[in-house]
């Protein structure tokens, strides 16, 4: 399991993603990676179809944004019974396919 990163800009202090060559912000391009790990649910949604066979065997399968303690918002997977408002831990995790997805799960 890996973390999910982000940029921040040493310039001005501006987190970003996805990763940029240049700070969206001042235009700087003094960028960081730097680890985003957990942050709060806002929104749920509940997916019951999916074209993907690899994703159609978990359906359904809840997916959400989350808006990172760093400061961007993240489209990820939640955990079953996730629910918006939820503080969440953020982990990306090979798909077997040769993917990485985002996974929110509960913290603590």
């Amino acid at each position: 399991m890996t973390y999910f990163m982000i940029q921040r800009c040493t310039a001005c202090g501006a987190a970003g993603y996805p990763r940029r060559t240049l700070c969206r912000r001042c235009l700087a391009d003094a960028l960081v990676d730097e680890a985003a790990g957990a942050g709060r649910i806002l929104a749920v949604a509940r997916l019951h179809r999916s074209f993907e066979q690899a994703f159609a065997d978990r359906l359904p399968m809840l997916i959400g944004t989350v808006l990172l303690d760093a400061g961007p918002h993240l489209h990820c997977f939640l955990a079953p019974d996730a629910r918006a408002g939820d503080r969440v831990g953020i982990a990306c995790v090979a798909d077997g396919d040769g993917g990485i997805l985002a996974h929110a799960e509960p913290e603590g």
